[in-house]
């Protein structure tokens, strides 16, 4: 048993290890283990998280700025409709105001 990383790659900063038998030839190689030691799986696995997590928050941060570009979207209109509506009553209060004016004109002209 001994580490040889010529004989194959090594991934994942794995320690690689494989058995010769002596049935079978030195060169050919009987099983492939990968032998991890805690500290380096809990290291990848920290890995595998903080990319998960970043992945998910950069989905959702694109999200959010979607969202934001469509309230400000909203928050435009609105605030054009509400000037128009503004506008138009106001409008509406002067016509109304010259027609009782008229109206009491009209009652005027009635009682004389």
């Amino acid at each position: 048993m001994g580490e040889n990383p010529k004989d194959f790659p090594v991934w994942f900063s794995c320690k690689a290890w494989h058995y010769n038998t002596n049935n079978i030839n030195q060169s050919q190689v009987f099983c492939v283990f990968i032998i991890m030691e805690i500290h380096e799986i809990m290291i990848a696995s920290v890995g595998v998280l903080v990319s998960v997590v970043a992945f998910y928050l950069k989905k959702e941060s694109a999200k959010i700025q979607r969202l934001g570009s469509k309230v400000r979207a909203m928050e435009v209109d609105l605030a054009k409709n509400g000037a128009r509506d503004a506008e138009r009553w106001e409008q509406t209060q002067r016509l109304l105001e010259d027609r009782r004016q008229d109206v009491v004109k009209l009652f005027e002209k009635l009682d004389k």
